[in-house]
């Protein structure tokens, strides 16, 4: 009876050890796939992010302006429209040329029919002429200064320039353009 008693201890023992490794195996098993499920979820959304412009990028535009030859450039935060495409589609959407693309920093190069912010253009506004400023990155024209000279006092050439937009590098050439239109 000693003897059995003996096995049934050792056969106790032994399912006892067998049933703790079991379960502890699987518990390990249980875990490591958890992490395993964690690891795939961050390493995805890494990738997601990693294949488009990052949040707080730096936006390089080169603004280049067929009227006066000049080229301006600007660096400027990503807008919220760039984040996460690819530089392709970036240039597409503003109609610019991809010059280089990283993650955190882009470079395009726009061309621009006008002239240069640098610039002071002189226009037909109503029947007198005023001063324009370009606005930078774009063909629009802001108001600058009205005059009070009457457009149609001016010769037929001069007319046919304003109306075009004639260019001044400062205000002070265009204040001796206004002294000779007077003379």
């Amino acid at each position: 009876m000693k003897e059995n008693s003996k096995k049934n201890i050792i056969f106790t023992v032994f399912v006892s050890i067998c049933l703790f490794a079991i379960i502890y195996g699987g518990i390990n098993a249980i875990n490591l796939s958890k992490v395993s499920k964690n690891d795939d979820a961050s390493l995805n959304v890494q990738a997601v992010i990693s294949e488009g412009l990052y949040l707080n990028a730096q936006v390089q535009w080169e603004y280049y302006y067929t009227k006066c030859g000049h080229t301006e450039n600007v660096t400027e935060e990503a807008e919220n429209d760039m984040i996460g495409k690819t530089g392709e589609e970036i240039a597409s959407i503003y109609a610019a040329e991809l010059v280089s693309y990283e993650d955190d920093k882009i470079v395009l190069k726009k061309t621009i029919n006008g002239y240069c912010p640098g610039h002071y253009i002189l226009k037909k506004s109503g029947d007198y002429i005023s001063i324009y400023k370009s606005v930078s990155g774009s063909e629009e024209l802001v108001l600058f200064m009205k005059t009070d000279v009457s457009f149609s006092l001016l010769s037929k050439d001069l007319k046919a320039e304003i109306e075009e937009g004639k260019a001044f590098d400062s205000i002070e050439e265009f204040e001796y353009f206004l002294e000779d239109i007077d003379t």
